[in-house]
């Protein structure tokens, strides 16, 4: 019993030797197509070991279609989730078919992987990666890449929301493209325009508001005064006191609303005509008077907060030809 013992425990022990052997060489290689091979064979025999060697491998970039295929089934077989990002990535630069590659890119969130397929050789996969990126560090290293197409530049451009981003750009000596260039100038400008129609759309609601309001204060000021008139119309056979002093009320308190605001008569008693404040209707000799004295006014005029808002029409001496 004690030899069956110990000839299983000198087994396990070579086992152990020879699988850490085995991984130790595996640690050594760095041919992906080979690690694949292995995989490959090992795949049925000894899981665990399949594993190991799978997930040693670094880069897909270089494998063969044939390997790419086995390795699609191990990883699936084995669900390894550090190679399914990997494995998209490489559908995403090489298979043929633009359906897998669609695939491919909406299954990969790691942005430096889709970065790099942005460079693709083709042009639909390169847009679709482009799309999905929204780090503008990134977006602004694909637009000082000469090695990206164009159009892709432009394209990592026109994402960056950062102005700051934008003006550096623009002013900074980087070796970025005429197109590239263009387009975040052109996006400057026409955030800068967007930014002041806002601010014009802020200004002219809020001008609205403050002119609806004084409006409403303006208002409040003579509904009383509305409200007398309103009573005197309702008398049936009001006497002239009543109606004298009905009007006196009005006048009084118009005046007082008027003049609270700011509405002050222009004088043209004792003054010379002055242009800015007169007009002239008509004129006449009175020795009385020097020229341009105001003999009489015909039609009052009025300054609203110091500013002439209706110039008052007189007449005035003229002795002289």
């Amino acid at each position: 019993m004690n030899e069956k013992n110990n000839n299983s425990s000198s087994k396990n022990e070579k086992i152990d030797k020879d699988e850490k052997l085995f991984r130790d060489i595996i640690s050594e290689i760095n041919d992906e197509n080979l690690l694949i091979r292995i995989a490959n064979i090992c795949c049925d025999e000894n899981p665990e070991n399949c594993k190991f060697v799978i997930k040693k491998i670094k880069n897909v970039d270089n494998i063969t279609k044939k390997n790419a295929k086995n390795l699609y089934k191990i990883v699936k077989k084995f669900d390894i989730h550090e190679l399914n990002e990997k494995l998209d990535w490489y559908n995403a630069k090489n298979h043929e078919n633009p359906n897998y590659r669609e695939d491919a890119v909406k299954q990969i969130t790691n942005e430096n992987i889709l970065k790099d397929i942005a460079r693709s050789k083709y042009k639909d996969t390169s847009e679709l990666s482009i799309n999905k990126i929204t780090d503008e560090k990134i977006l602004v290293t694909i637009s000082e890449d000469r090695r990206y197409d164009n159009d892709i530049r432009k394209k990592a451009i026109s994402k960056i929301t950062d102005n700051d981003i934008l003006y550096r750009i623009v002013l900074s000596n980087n070796d970025i493209s005429k197109p590239a260039f263009t387009v975040a100038l052109n996006l400057i400008r026409k955030r800068c325009k967007e930014e002041a129609d806002k601010s014009e759309d802020r200004y002219n609601k809020k001008l609205k508001e403050l002119e609806d309001k004084g409006k409403i204060e303006l208002i409040l000021k003579i509904v009383d005064i509305y409200e007398t008139i309103e009573k005197g119309a309702s008398l049936e056979e009001p006497s002239k006191e009543h109606l004298k002093g009905l009007l006196e009320s009005i006048y009084s308190n118009l005046k007082n609303v008027l003049e609270k605001e700011g509405l002050k008569k222009i004088p043209t008693k004792n003054v010379k005509f002055d242009y800015t404040k007169h007009e002239a209707s008509s004129s006449e000799k009175n020795d009385e008077c020097e020229d341009d004295d105001i003999l009489e006014e015909l039609l009052r005029g009025y300054t609203f907060k110091d500013e002439v808002i209706k110039h008052s029409i007189v007449k005035i001496c003229k002795n002289s030809e």
